[in-house]
């Protein structure tokens, strides 16, 4: 049963669908890195960036 099981996946296992590509982050937008650091910024400054 088991060398059968182990034949199998061998057999079929590359079709599988794999994890991977389920959690690879995506790229961010160009903008998202310059707003991020303007709101650190507005942190730094003692201001409340999301006001």
């Amino acid at each position: 049963m088991t060398a059968a099981s182990g034949a199998l996946t061998l057999a079929r296992g590359r079709r599988w669908p794999a994890m991977s590509a389920r959690y690879e982050r995506s790229r961010p937008a160009a903008g998202a890195a310059r707003e991020s650091a303007r709101m650190w910024d507005a942190l730094d400054r003692g201001d409340d960036p999301t006001a």
